[in-house]
């Protein structure tokens, strides 16, 4: 294990992973993960991702590990037209039986990590796509998925959420309109 403090790290064994934020003992590594939870991971499960784009990323996200570069602006006779956003309706499904195919030692917050992050995933590619209206399905239970997508659409300028019309989707689902 040869992690240090800003590393961007990924699961070796599923999606996802973070940035280290402590190295504990008996090799455990502190990461806040991808979509914003701190979690203690045992080293062997990490892989350190690409090396080449390593430095740039931790410099980044921490800008006090090293010095930040300076990011130039592109030259305005290279900008591109924006293009029109795309208004047909984009679904993501984020039941946990139609993203995992075995539970088995999964803890709950485990299946909620897993959840988010396919979420992030498809909701940057709906905005890559220029999607205009996401329906992102996500369920009743306890309404703790639902909360956490919330959460992590408020972090987004430009998006707007509230329930998803009942009579189709029932109380499980949230309409996202991006600006």
């Amino acid at each position: 294990m040869d992690f240090k403090i800003g590393d961007k790290v990924a699961y070796a064994s599923e999606t996802g992973g973070g940035v280290v934020t402590k190295i504990l003992e008996n090799e455990l590594v502190e990461i806040i993960s991808d979509d914003g939870f701190f979690i203690t991971v045992p080293g062997e499960k990490l892989i350190l991702e690409n090396p080449a784009i390593h430095d740039s990323l931790r410099n980044a996200a921490y800008p006090a590990l090293g010095s930040p570069d300076k990011v130039e602006e592109p030259s305005p006779r290279f900008a591109k037209s924006k293009p029109k956003r795309d208004s047909e309706a984009y679904v993501i499904n984020l039941h946990a039986e139609d993203l995992i195919n075995d539970f088995t030692g999964l803890t709950n917050s485990d299946i909620i990590v897993k959840q988010l992050n396919y979420f992030r995933d498809k909701f940057e590619k709906a905005m890559e796509l220029k999607k205009r209206k996401i329906t992102v399905i996500h369920g009743v239970g306890k309404g703790v998925l639902k909360q956490e997508v919330r959460y992590l659409l408020d972090g987004y300028e430009g998006v707007t959420y509230y329930d998803a019309p009942f009579s189709k989707y029932g109380y499980g689902a949230t309409e996202v309109i991006i600006e």
